[in-house]
């Protein structure tokens, strides 16, 4: 999907098809969640819009958008994000299941930074929740698992303060058995 109508249309047909739907963005779920026999599968990797507010000290994610996709945006602008170590997990997963990372100690989970989302239920309506609209809604989504309550396509966090200096490394594996020649 590359918009909100896309996930609205395809609710829709599973609904009128009597599909079971699964939503999918990094594919990461180690329980296999995004995928299921006789299911459409809803792909929100398309939405990954970023976009900051200065004014107010946020950022609004489109559900798609992937870690290193945040990272590197903010990144240009000296902003951190309270994410997690991989860069192809989708930012929704990382959020509705609350959201550990290598800065979770400073900055707190990545749920905690989420002041609203954008979901889209079962008719095909765009919700709004947030700390007073919804409110039940937010909750449950800040760490209570994804595709359990609604498709969320958009997420709006509070910006940590900025910073002068961050340190990014990435670690490449090498097949060990190819290094030494070795049958397994």
């Amino acid at each position: 999907c590359k918009t909100y109508e896309d996930v609205k249309k395809a609710i829709l047909f599973a609904r009128k098809n009597n599909f079971k739907i699964r939503v999918r963005c990094g594919g990461h779920n180690y329980e296999g969640f995004s995928i299921a026999d006789d299911a459409l599968i809803i792909d929100i990797s398309n939405l990954n819009k970023i976009q900051i507010n200065y004014e107010c000290n946020t950022v609004t994610v489109g559900s798609g958008a992937f870690l290193g996709q945040v990272y590197n945006f903010l990144g240009a602008s000296e902003y951190p994000f309270p994410g997690g170590s991989c860069p192809t997990v989708g930012i929704s997963g990382v959020v509705l299941g609350g959201g550990w990372g290598y800065s979770s100690r400073y900055f707190g989970l990545t749920c905690d930074s989420l002041l609203e989302l954008k979901m889209i239920d079962y008719r095909g309506c765009l919700l709004t929740a947030n700390k007073n609209i919804n409110s039940d809604l937010y909750w449950a989504c800040r760490g209570g698992g994804g595709g359990n309550f609604r498709i969320v396509v958009s997420m709006t966090f509070k910006l940590p303060p900025k910073v002068d200096k961050v340190a990014v490394f990435n670690i490449y594996y090498t097949n060990p058995s190819k290094i030494l020649n070795l049958d397994f």
